[in-house]
């Protein structure tokens, strides 16, 4: 079995990449300096697709409320607050979207898409940090060995039917890539 925390921690070394990237693309914009709308799109579905639908998505369906269950003071408390963060990212998210196709019209598009990829990686830094801080520590607190093998069964579950086997190399690739050329 591989512990959830494991899992966790893993994909927020791929997060951490991602922030580098996100980082060095918002500079280029608020630069000025156009960035290919193909890493845009690129970007687009780590965000969507790994930050949402597979890491964000095992804690909101499975982890948080295990954890307010095992912890109903603190751990739901933090299940909560980061359960608030997630819905404020798929808000950025959404602008993100709606930004990237105008970024290549102007340099006031590109400045707003660049203001926005800095707004997502400074809250996600944020989220991360807590998640390392807090959350999982709790976690590995409050929960005993059998509901953590639940819940790392139930997150293989969520890899094979929803995210897909071997998406998270396919999104690591895509992070390590774009950060050949963004990463500060």
């Amino acid at each position: 079995m591989i512990e959830p925390a494991d899992t966790l921690r893993a994909e927020h070394e791929t997060m951490q990449g991602l922030l580098s990237v996100l980082d060095g693309m918002a500079a280029r914009l608020r630069s000025d300096v156009p960035v290919p709308r193909e890493d845009l799109a690129d970007v687009m579905t780590v965000i969507v697709e790994f930050a949402d639908r597979c890491h964000h998505a095992k804690e909101e369906d499975v982890l948080f409320p295990a954890l307010a269950s095992a912890s109903p003071q603190v751990g739901a408390e933090i299940a909560r607050r980061l359960t608030s963060d997630h819905q404020a990212f798929r808000k950025i998210a959404a602008s993100l979207r709606e930004s990237v196709p105008r970024a290549g019209r102007s340099r006031v598009a590109r400045d707003q898409l660049g203001k926005l990829l800095s707004t997502y990686a400074r809250v996600l830094r944020e989220h991360v940090e807590i998640e390392e801080q807090t959350l999982l520590p709790e976690f590995e607190r409050a929960m005993e060995f059998a509901a953590r093998q639940r819940i790392a069964e139930e997150f293989e579950r969520l890899e094979r039917e929803d995210v897909g086997l071997g998406m998270h190399e396919a999104y690591d690739a895509i992070v390590r890539r774009l950060g050949e050329t963004y990463a500060e």
